[in-house]
């Protein structure tokens, strides 16, 4: 049976309520009517600039922003007009360090100067907003010391998701002077990372010292007990015990990943050896069966011990 082909006529119908739903702002009408018209037609430019305007007006930045995404990747004959919908929704959105960054990003590219001129008061808004907020951190930054502990991780987070990486000299101070939690010491050096901090910072960390360039680090992310133990401690445990408890064992294992970092676990023992040392830990933390001839090494139980204590 052959597909359906839709009637003309209810396409150009569908074009014209948008327009006319546009034309007389009743956006909520016109978000249904390109809602039925995407159904069964794929958008024109002219019709995928118009939906952008709609959301813009109806200032849903949320959606706008992943619309212009879309459009962005499926190759629209409109890059620079879909581009500033893109930074005009990550504006609504407060996303401002990332607003800057799309234009330092692109505006080279852009030539048509309309274009140009309504890119330029986004990022300088945006730039603004990066600068007062600078003012409200730098008097959070003064107390930081004193902060509970979840209230430095959460200060330094939202400076990271800010872009305000003005503080790095201030936090590779703090990170040499001050015995902060464990996970605060980990998060200071993922902001220092990505502030591009490439200065020697020394810290005492389990009452090892340690000496690193944090720019020069591998990232909590790519770190080789996050790349290579992890996965292989928790394909032995499932391939045994099945998944039941995958997420608990993945959050676990991930503590102590931010925990050890920037550790190079390489030097205290091979991998094999630290997967198989936590692969019997996770069996003896949960009473499970485990081979009596497999034992935790010692130089990796020391450093298990050692975060154990720390671990809230």
């Amino acid at each position: 049976m052959s597909d359906i082909i839709p009637f003309p006529q209810n396409n150009e119908k569908l074009i014209k309520d948008i327009k006319t739903f546009f034309e007389q702002e009743k956006y909520e009408q016109m978000y249904d009517a390109f809602m039925n018209y995407e159904r069964e037609f794929e958008l024109t430019t002219e019709l995928a600039l118009l939906k952008c305007e709609m959301l813009l007006r109806m200032e849903q930045y949320l959606e706008l922003r992943e619309e212009a995404i879309v459009l962005l990747k499926q190759g629209y004959d409109a890059y620079d007009k879909l581009m500033v919908y893109y930074m005009t929704s990550l504006h609504g959105l407060g996303q401002y360090f990332e607003c800057v960054e799309v234009f330092n990003q692109i505006i080279d590219q852009v030539k048509d100067h309309n274009i140009r001129m309504q890119l330029f008061p986004i990022k300088e808004d945006a730039q603004m907003q990066l600068n007062e907020n600078k003012k409200r951190y730098i008097a959070r930054m003064k107390q930081f010391p004193d902060l509970k502990v979840d209230q430095q991780l959460y200060l330094i987070f939202d400076l990271m998701h800010e872009g305000q990486f003005g503080f790095t000299d201030t936090f590779a101070e703090l990170l040499s002077t001050h015995p902060f939690h464990t996970n605060v010491q980990t998060i200071i050096l993922e902001y220092l990372k990505k502030g591009q901090y490439n200065k020697e910072v020394k810290f005492t960390k389990y009452e090892a010292e340690f000496t690193v360039q944090p720019d020069q680090l591998p990232g909590l992310e790519y770190a080789v007990f996050t790349q290579q133990v992890i996965p292989n401690v928790m394909e032995r445990f499932e391939n045994n015990y099945g998944d039941q408890l995958r997420s608990e064992i993945a959050q676990m294992l991930q503590n102590f990943s931010i925990a050890l970092y920037p550790l190079e676990i390489e030097k205290v023992a091979s991998i094999k050896i630290w997967i198989d040392s936590f692969y019997v830990y996770l069996e003896k933390m949960l009473n499970l069966s485990f081979s009596p001839t497999e034992n935790i090494n010692d130089k990796v139980n020391n450093w298990i011990e050692k975060v154990q204590k720390n671990i809230k």
